[in-house]
Protein backbone atom coordinates (compact mmCIF):
# COMPACT_ATOMS: atom_id res chain seq x y z
CA UNK A 1 0.00 0.00 0.00
CA UNK A 2 0.96 3.08 -0.65
CA UNK A 3 1.48 6.13 1.97
CA UNK A 4 -0.26 9.05 2.66
CA UNK A 5 0.65 12.35 1.54
CA UNK A 6 1.64 14.45 4.19
CA UNK A 7 -2.53 16.69 5.61
CA UNK A 8 -2.15 19.96 3.96
CA UNK A 9 -2.73 22.63 6.44
CA UNK A 10 -1.50 26.33 6.77
CA UNK A 11 -0.58 26.80 10.65
CA UNK A 12 -0.07 30.74 11.84
CA UNK A 13 3.73 30.43 12.53
CA UNK A 14 6.91 31.92 10.33
CA UNK A 15 7.36 28.23 8.96
CA UNK A 16 3.42 27.23 8.61
CA UNK A 17 3.36 28.93 5.16
CA UNK A 18 6.94 26.68 3.56
CA UNK A 19 5.65 23.43 5.39
CA UNK A 20 1.89 23.92 3.58
CA UNK A 21 4.19 24.33 0.13
CA UNK A 22 6.20 21.71 0.86
CA UNK A 23 2.59 19.64 1.82
CA UNK A 24 1.66 20.50 -1.93
CA UNK A 25 4.90 19.42 -3.95
CA UNK A 26 4.57 15.73 -1.71
CA UNK A 27 1.24 15.49 -2.58
CA UNK A 28 1.31 15.92 -5.64
CA UNK A 29 5.08 13.74 -6.24
CA UNK A 30 2.99 11.12 -4.90
CA UNK A 31 0.33 11.53 -7.23
CA UNK A 32 2.72 10.97 -10.17
CA UNK A 33 2.23 14.77 -11.12
CA UNK A 34 6.01 15.65 -11.53
CA UNK A 35 4.73 18.79 -13.10
CA UNK A 36 2.85 20.22 -11.10
CA UNK A 37 5.07 19.34 -8.22
CA UNK A 38 7.85 21.04 -9.82
CA UNK A 39 6.10 23.83 -9.99
CA UNK A 40 5.24 23.82 -6.13
CA UNK A 41 8.83 23.13 -5.34
CA UNK A 42 9.95 26.25 -7.50
CA UNK A 43 7.46 28.40 -5.72
CA UNK A 44 7.90 27.32 -2.51
CA UNK A 45 12.11 27.92 -3.43
CA UNK A 46 11.09 31.49 -4.73
CA UNK A 47 9.20 32.09 -1.11
CA UNK A 48 12.31 30.60 0.90
CA UNK A 49 14.51 32.93 -0.91
CA UNK A 50 12.50 36.10 -0.60
CA UNK A 51 12.54 35.84 3.37
CA UNK A 52 15.97 34.96 3.12
CA UNK A 53 17.43 37.67 4.16
CA UNK A 54 15.15 37.80 7.21
CA UNK A 55 16.09 34.48 8.93
CA UNK A 56 19.64 34.64 7.65
CA UNK A 57 20.40 37.86 9.54
CA UNK A 58 18.55 36.13 12.79
CA UNK A 59 20.68 32.79 12.68
CA UNK A 60 22.88 32.19 9.53
CA UNK A 61 23.78 28.42 11.08
CA UNK A 62 20.29 27.46 11.31
CA UNK A 63 19.14 29.20 7.93
CA UNK A 64 22.15 27.44 6.18
CA UNK A 65 20.93 24.15 7.78
CA UNK A 66 17.28 24.79 6.81
CA UNK A 67 18.32 26.25 3.39
CA UNK A 68 19.95 23.11 2.34
CA UNK A 69 17.34 20.75 3.45
CA UNK A 70 15.40 22.32 1.64
CA UNK A 71 17.04 22.26 -1.69
CA UNK A 72 17.81 18.26 -0.60
CA UNK A 73 14.35 18.08 -1.18
CA UNK A 74 13.55 20.31 -3.84
CA UNK A 75 16.10 19.49 -6.58
CA UNK A 76 15.49 16.04 -7.33
CA UNK A 77 11.60 17.28 -8.07
CA UNK A 78 12.49 20.04 -9.71
CA UNK A 79 14.92 17.63 -12.11
CA UNK A 80 12.37 14.48 -12.27
CA UNK A 81 12.81 14.81 -16.14
CA UNK A 82 16.69 13.49 -15.62
CA UNK A 83 15.93 11.00 -13.22
CA UNK A 84 12.88 10.44 -11.44
CA UNK A 85 13.13 10.55 -7.36
CA UNK A 86 11.22 7.30 -5.87
CA UNK A 87 8.80 7.72 -3.25
CA UNK A 88 10.95 7.05 -0.30
CA UNK A 89 13.04 9.88 -1.18
CA UNK A 90 10.66 11.92 -2.10
CA UNK A 91 9.17 11.49 1.83
CA UNK A 92 12.74 11.31 3.40
CA UNK A 93 14.10 14.61 1.94
CA UNK A 94 10.23 16.15 3.22
CA UNK A 95 10.84 14.51 6.22
CA UNK A 96 14.61 16.29 6.78
CA UNK A 97 13.02 19.66 5.61
CA UNK A 98 10.25 19.64 7.61
CA UNK A 99 12.49 18.70 10.91
CA UNK A 100 15.16 21.37 10.02
CA UNK A 101 12.14 23.70 9.48
CA UNK A 102 11.26 23.49 13.13
CA UNK A 103 14.72 25.35 14.22
CA UNK A 104 12.63 28.32 13.27
CA UNK A 105 10.83 28.04 16.27
CA UNK A 106 13.51 28.62 18.21
CA UNK A 107 14.97 31.74 16.25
Amino acid sequence: ATNAAPVIKLDNTYAGVYRAMADLVVESALKGDYVRASLHAKILEVAWDRSEKELKTKDRAKWAEIDDALDGFIRPVIRHADEKPTEASIKAAYDEFSTKLKLTART
